[in-house]
């Protein structure tokens, strides 16, 4: 016949008028009269209060695990939604560069065209001006050398300023 002795060590600690009994049989421990857990606002209160610097890391352990879940998710869901969007922007800024350097380029293109038109168009008006004294001096000349018929010369000098005047 075997015998077992079970030794049960008790500790009773007194705080303020509250008597904890902690059976180390259970490990666990419990108020004097209480089965177990806490049974109202003000004793959870207490306990928190009696507690506060793990308490306050339990509470902040737990917000950084929450908040380390939610940038998880935030950066699956959206983050190729924003790397997408900001691609987008850089290519209209550069598009928006090539549109203002093909601009300046076609405002100089037509500034130097301006430049090339008014010097034919003063080229043009010199030669005119020239071909005007010279087909005058022709009729002036081609009127005293044939100075027999007048009612020639006059017509020919008349279709003469007709064919000038066309240009």
């Amino acid at each position: 016949m075997e015998t077992s002795v079970h030794l049960i060590l008790c500790v009773q600690h007194r705080s303020g008028d509250r008597s904890v009994r902690l059976d180390c049989g259970n490990a666990q421990a419990r108020p004097q009269g209480q089965s177990g857990g806490m049974s109202s606002v003000d004793q959870q209160f207490a306990a928190v209060f009696g507690a506060l610097v793990p308490f306050l890391l339990a509470v902040s352990v737990v917000a950084a695990g929450i908040w380390t879940a939610i940038a998880w998710a935030y950066g699956w869901r959206y983050g190729g939604t924003i790397e997408h969007l900001e691609a987008q922007l850089r290519l209209v800024a550069e598009e928006r560069r090539i549109a203002s350097n093909r601009e300046n380029a076609l405002a100089s293109t037509v500034d130097s065209l301006k430049t090339t038109v008014e010097s034919l168009t003063a080229e043009l008006a010199k030669s005119k001006a020239k071909i005007e004294d010279g087909v005058a001096r022709q009729l002036e000349s081609d009127v005293v050398g044939k100075r027999t018929d007048g009612r020639s010369s006059h017509a020919s000098a008349e279709r003469t300023h007709f064919r000038l005047s066309c240009y």
